[in-house]
């Protein structure tokens, strides 16, 4: 089993942040495994401050929306996550959790 080093691992959790791909999808062309990758974006994350929507408290965080979407909407994430929404939902709001899903 090959160890991966800081040096090489960083650069790689950056080109993934930039490219907007899924941590699969990346990892699948890299010829990585999901799990060492995943391994190595937490680190950095943590190192550099750059968790996104880091909450202390482990709590849900608090969301106004308006205008609504009106539907049933299913959004799939490629961790295998499913999220359902039914009724009103912010068009922003839902904008933010499609992004969000893909990085994760």
């Amino acid at each position: 089993m090959r160890q991966r080093k800081k040096a090489e691992m960083y650069p790689l959790v950056k080109s993934w942040q930039e490219s907007g791909k899924s941590k699969t999808n990346f990892c699948q062309i890299q010829d990585i495994k999901l799990h060492t990758f995943i391994y190595w974006v937490n680190k950095y994350e943590t190192e550099t401050g750059s968790k996104k929507l880091a909450n202390k408290t482990g709590k849900f965080v608090s969301i106004e929306v308006s205008p609504p979407v009106e539907g049933n909407i299913s959004l799939y994430y490629p961790n295998g996550v499913r999220l359902n929404l039914s009724g009103q939902v912010n068009s922003e709001y839902l904008s933010t959790l499609i992004k969000l899903g893909s990085h994760v």
